[in-house]
């Protein structure tokens, strides 16, 4: 990672950073051996103040081309893989869930934006997304169908989130107040949550 310009050296150049994904990482958590193994969503383009000491945040990029649920992982994703999003199966099969899973906290707030790429209409999302925010019988069912902002208090349950509809490209970015992020699983699903995609 590095400035978007590398040819520049003006004292200015320090406060832009490309944004990058770490492949090898994403490919290991892949097992490509497994011929039943789920496809990985392409992971995001991110930046936080582990790789950059200037950001005081986390940030994350992702552009959904296709249906997906998004948090868990299926829980036989190898050990240690970074959270992964998985693309909807085409016989409409209920995705495996890890009991143990479902809604997660975080330490700081997140905010999520969730933009449509309609360059007539930018309000227009292209698609619907389910967002849970809150934890088992106590969990609220979002759905969002135009570009939106999500902001998510320090400590609030939320997720799964599913993009149920993708009919153009969505464009997700995940904006976390700390340097790194963290993530605390509550154990618990909503009641009324399928998650049949």
């Amino acid at each position: 990672m590095g400035n978007s310009d590398t040819s520049a050296s003006g004292p200015y150049t320090k406060y832009v950073r490309e944004l990058d994904w770490p492949k090898d990482e994403w490919n290991d958590a892949a097992d490509s051996s497994d011929s039943q193994s789920k496809p990985f969503l392409p992971p995001s383009l991110f930046i936080n103040g582990k790789l950059w000491p200037l950001l005081d945040k986390h940030i994350e990029v992702f552009v959904i081309g296709a249906p997906c649920g998004t948090f868990p992982p299926y829980p036989d994703a190898k050990p240690g893989a970074p959270p992964t999003y998985l693309f909807a199966d085409d016989d409409d099969e209920a995705p495996k869930m890890d009991a143990d899973s479902g809604a997660h906290t975080h330490r700081h707030q997140e905010t999520y934006l969730f933009l449509g790429t309609n360059p007539d209409d930018p309000r227009d999302l292209g698609g619907e997304l389910e967002l849970w925010v809150g934890a088992g019988k106590y969990a609220e069912k979002l759905t969002i169908t135009r570009s939106s902002i999500v902001a998510l208090p320090a400590g609030l349950a939320a997720h799964p989130m599913v993009f149920r509809r993708v009919d153009r490209p969505i464009v997700k970015v995940v904006i976390y107040d700390s340097p790194v992020l963290d993530l605390f699983p509550v154990g618990v699903w909503p009641p009324d949550f399928h998650g049949s995609l």
